[in-house]
């Protein structure tokens, strides 16, 4: 097929192990048709090549909406493929978004309905396993701009935010037993007249005047709040960490925990274990990529 000079605007081919290249191959094609005509139908081409039929103008036209089907796919892959961000919080969302932004319109082409019928079927089909789609629920609660779950059921929602909390006392008591990061709990807040940080006021003992109450203050404790375990704990920081109100789109979870770290304990150690886990193996590939053509180059 014919190649247009410049690098920069030559045809490309698809390859079924590299992802958007369907988009990139029919995006130049469209971009080059009008050239691509001029040679197809030049007189010196069709003595050496015969039996080839150039598009139509209608052709182009569903391609071009193909394209924009397409596209949508090209955005979320570059942002899956960025290392410098969470991903795994995103698998979902990206899931939803493609599985209803795809919807077929009463005036979309038959290629085009096809075309978003494919991607759907497919979409759906991917993150069924329960386990897995726990996990990914969890990673997404975990992301301070999606912890809503706006499209669970409120019974699916409160049994997975059991289950973060679940694991997120786990991860507490394995960080305690090892000795490093161990958390110690917050004393309860200081009551109306005391100083900060200091005992709460205490009742007057009988029969001892104020000097003697000034000496057994510190010793003599007649009420103390019920301690609490850790457990309960634990589900407290999770029901302050949901009323919060979402963070904004733009906003970047590991700084939004690094911020948050003191208020969330529990919550963050949480988040540093599940939010580094890479949602493609785009970075490693470019390793071995790298590996490859530095071999090959010596």
């Amino acid at each position: 097929m014919y190649q247009n000079t410049d690098k920069q605007h030559k045809l490309v081919q698809d390859v079924s192990t590299r992802w958007n290249s369907t988009y990139e191959m029919l995006a130049r094609y469209v971009e080059q048709h009008e050239t691509v005509i001029k040679i197809l139908s030049s007189s010196d081409f069709r003595k050496n090549v015969k039996g080839i039929v150039p598009l139509s103008p209608d052709d182009v036209s569903d391609l071009e909406l193909v394209i924009k089907v397409l596209a949508l796919l090209k955005q979320i892959t570059t942002i899956m493929c960025d290392t410098k961000i969470p991903t795994i919080p995103l698998i979902l969302v990206f899931k939803m978004r493609i599985i209803n932004a795809l919807r077929a319109e009463d005036n979309d082409s038959e290629l085009v309905c096809s075309v978003k019928n494919a991607i759907r079927v497919n979409m759906e089909k991917r993150y069924t396993n329960l386990e897995t789609e726990e996990f990914l629920y969890i990673a997404t609660a975990l992301d301070p701009r999606f912890k809503c779950l706006p499209d669970l059921p409120e019974v699916k929602r409160e049994e997975l935010y059991s289950k973060l909390a679940d694991r997120a006392e786990v991860i507490d008591i394995q960080t305690e037993s090892t000795g490093h990061d161990v958390t110690i709990a917050t004393p309860t807040s200081p009551r109306a007249g005391s100083s900060s940080g200091s005992l709460p006021s205490l009742p007057r003992l009988p029969n001892l005047d104020e000097n003697q109450n000034k000496l057994t203050e510190d010793v003599y404790i007649t009420n103390t709040d019920p301690a609490v375990s850790a457990s309960e704990q634990t589900r407290v920081e999770v029901e302050k960490y949901r009323s919060r109100k979402a963070a904004p789109l733009k906003s970047i979870p590991q700084d939004w925990w690094r911020q948050h770290e003191e208020e969330f304990p529990r919550l963050s150690r949480l988040a540093k274990e599940v939010l580094h886990i890479p949602a493609t193996s785009v970075s490693s590939e470019r390793v071995f990529s790298v590996a490859g053509d530095i071999v090959t180059a010596t």
